[in-house]
């Protein structure tokens, strides 16, 4: 199994200049870039309501933006954002299951049980006699339709020949239930 999603998944889209005049140190992300002139709008606007100087205003708009730019870098989950990583962790807190009062993780197979069932639950062991001699080793029944009669015993093979199934193994082998097959005449009376 090849697992190609970095190759075929196209990387953020990037800015290296703003208009014709500011050309930035190295090309940064369109999403890290308008992060952080919203963070610096906002920061800048606290800074204004919490106290009205030009130094809080900057240094508002400076925390701002740094706030702006790590929340839409930061990666908890290798690969993902952390919005995406928030989402993860509340679905998943959502879609608890408790069994006898106790958080587990349930799962059929490879399948995760998404919720449990509505009443209680009883499992019971259980078993049904299959007789060895009309199954093959990998559990399928023996017949022609499988293809698999040289795996059945001689002693199933009787009892199919003798009028043990309703339907032959062998077709062309006359099977002692089936009528006598009655005499043609010809058309000159022979």
């Amino acid at each position: 199994m090849i697992i190609a999603t970095k190759v075929m998944k196209p990387g953020r889209a990037r800015v290296g200049k703003l208009g014709n005049n500011i050309t930035l140190p190295r090309t940064v992300t369109v999403v890290s870039l308008l992060a952080g002139l919203g963070g610096s709008l906002f920061g800048a606007v606290l800074g204004i309501i919490l106290g009205p100087t030009v130094r809080s205003v900057l240094l508002g708009a400076a925390f701002g933006a740094a706030v702006g730019v790590v929340l839409v870098n930061y990666s908890p989950l290798e690969g993902e954002s952390l919005l995406t990583w928030m989402g993860l962790t509340l679905k998943a807190r959502r879609k608890r299951i408790y069994v006898n009062g106790q958080q587990v993780r349930l799962a059929i197979g490879i399948c995760p049980v998404t919720r449990s069932a509505l009443g209680p639950v009883r499992i019971q062991r259980g078993a049904v006699n299959v007789p060895s001699t009309q199954y093959d080793a990998r559990g399928v029944l023996i017949s022609k339709k499988n293809h698999n009669l040289h795996e059945a015993s001689v002693s199933a093979l009787m009892a199919d020949l003798l009028g043990g199934h309703s339907t032959p193994l062998f077709p062309g082998v006359p099977s002692t239930t089936a009528p006598p097959r009655r005499a043609r005449r010809s058309l000159s009376g022979k």
